[in-house]
């Protein structure tokens, strides 16, 4: 008894050790410096497209109408940044750490999502990335709707930014991370099902109910014994 809960400790000590160091091997790429820049005061986030003529560079973080060439204008304006991928990864996620006031992501001119969502930390899935370069094009709105919003006032409260207001980076997973954590969900699962095996095993010899079954006489190995069905 005592050997065989050791090996199990051994089992599971391995396999969450295997577990944290692969999450350990996720790469991360910051996506912070100059990126591709134009502004456009009449654009709309809802008709915003991944196609734009860059006038200008924009830091990122930063916000650009605290910038003296766009003080206090609002409007939409478009980020593009293009990165290379050394291999290709299985998923991609753009990690942004707070953004104002809403904006649309492109990934290689395709759309990955809109999120009006200012100041909070999320991330945009981006899908399955091959290897080599690749445009990331940010079209970003600093205007609100004063009819709908309780909380902010247009032009009045003073923390109404546009922009990036912390890192931007992007999150790589690769196959090998994937097929690890299929492989401890399958070993959960299983172990799962085996306590619930052995429930309704003990339930039918014993002729009691339980919580996860319901028994009725019928044959169960033995004349007139039990039966446990889910």
């Amino acid at each position: 008894m005592y050997n065989h809960d050791m090996k199990k400790i051994m089992i599971c000590a391995a396999l969450f050790g295997a577990l944290f160091s692969a999450r350990a091997e996720l790469e991360c790429v910051s996506l912070d410096g100059t990126w591709d820049f134009t502004f456009s005061p009449g654009g709309r986030l809802s008709a915003a497209t991944s196609d734009f003529k860059a006038t200008d560079k924009m830091v990122v973080p930063g916000c650009f109408d605290l910038m003296p060439k766009w003080y206090a204008q609002r409007g939409l304006a478009h980020y593009r940044r293009t990165f290379s991928l050394g291999c290709g990864c299985t998923a991609a996620f753009l990690r942004v750490q707070g953004m104002g006031l809403q904006a649309k992501f492109f990934i290689d001119g395709r759309e990955a999502g809109t999120v009006k969502y200012p100041y909070v930390t999320f991330e945009v899935p981006l899908g399955a990335l091959s290897a080599g370069d690749h445009v990331l094009v940010v079209a970003l709105d600093n205007r609100l709707d004063g009819s709908k919003e309780l909380v902010f006032k247009p032009n009045y409260d003073f923390f109404l930014s546009g922009g990036f207001y912390h890192g931007v980076e992007l999150k790589l997973q690769h196959a090998a991370v994937l097929r690890l954590r299929r492989r401890a969900r399958f070993r959960r699962t299983s172990r799962r099902k085996s306590r619930l095996t052995a429930a309704r095993r003990r339930a039918c010899a014993s002729g009691t109910d339980v919580r996860v079954s319901r028994c009725r006489r019928s044959s169960c190995g033995a004349p007139g014994a039990p039966t446990c069905t889910a």
